[in-house]
């Protein structure tokens, strides 16, 4: 993750801090190594490949990320709609049989 994108997170999650008494959320790299070992399935839509990968490093082996790079932020169900039911049924069915 770049310094700009660390930036403009942290700016964003002060501005939620003043409009809310919420907790902060949880960022999606502490998620994933909390839940490990636990398989995940991250889908990188245009661009997002490498800041997906960055958050996989927190579960190294336990997360597996499909890059679309053809398609917009969550758009891969609408681009690729075989290929979605294909990926994301296999990786349910593996991941269930455990």
């Amino acid at each position: 993750m770049g310094a700009l994108e660390q930036l403009l997170i942290r700016e964003q999650l002060a501005i939620a801090d003043l409009l809310t008494p919420a907790p902060q959320p949880v960022g999606l790299r502490a998620a994933v190594a909390r839940i490990a070992p636990r398989p995940v399935l991250l889908i990188a839509g245009a661009g997002e490949a490498a800041v997906l990968r960055a958050y996989a490093d927190g579960a190294p082996g336990d997360v597996e990320v499909w890059d679309v790079p053809d398609a917009p932020h969550i758009g891969a169900l609408a681009t690729h709609a075989q290929e979605w039911r294909t990926r994301v049924l296999a990786f349910l069915d593996r991941s269930l049989a455990n």
